[in-house]
Parts: structure tokens; sequence; C-alpha cells
């Protein structure tokens, strides 16, 4: 583990994401940033980074789930109408009419 403002020179050919470590904000567990002190990252900080990054794509992705699923109902509805149309216009084309007359 290395602390946020140690940064190395370990093979790492980008210099944006040494210039992005050097100035990370680490949160301290009172909730106040600090910037620019040297403070572990530990394996909590990053599996609590990495649930709020999933929860807000869960929660983004059930929204557009249940648009879509609304959309989806809709479209099949509109579908099965036009289709009934159809199919009643076809068969009254299809269809002879016949006159008996009786006399």
């Amino acid at each position: 583990m290395t602390a946020v403002g140690d940064v190395g020179s370990a093979g790492n050919s980008h210099g944006s994401s040494d210039d992005l470590l050097r100035s990370a904000q680490v949160s301290s567990p009172d909730g106040t940033a600090r910037h620019g002190q040297t403070q572990k990252i530990t394996i909590e900080d990053i599996e609590g980074r990495l649930r709020s990054l999933t929860s807000k794509t869960n929660e983004e992705a059930d929204s557009v789930r249940d648009t879509a699923g609304k959309y989806t109902v809709v479209g099949l509805g509109i579908a099965v109408v036009v289709a009934y149309l159809v199919g009643r216009h076809r068969g009254r084309l299809k269809s002879a009419v016949i006159e008996i007359k009786r006399g």
C-alpha cells in the first residue's frame, strides 16, 4: 500500500496519474478531507468507494429499466390493437356477401 503523497516512478509512464495521486484528497474518519497530507489508503476506503459507485449505477439502471418496461408495455398494446384492426379489415375484404331472397 502506498500513501497518497508517496508516488514513486515504478514504471508508470503517464505523468497525469502521478499528478492525480499527488493532489488526491483522502477523507478521514471524521468526514473532513485532508489535502496534501500523507495518509494510507485502506481496503475499507476502496470498498466504500466502489460501493458508492455501484449503488449509483444500480439506481440509474433501475430507473432506465422501469422506463423501458413502461414503453414496452405501451408499444405491445399499440401493436396488438393495430394487428386486430388490420386483421379485421382483411377479413372483411375476403368475405363474400351473399343475399338470399325468398319469394
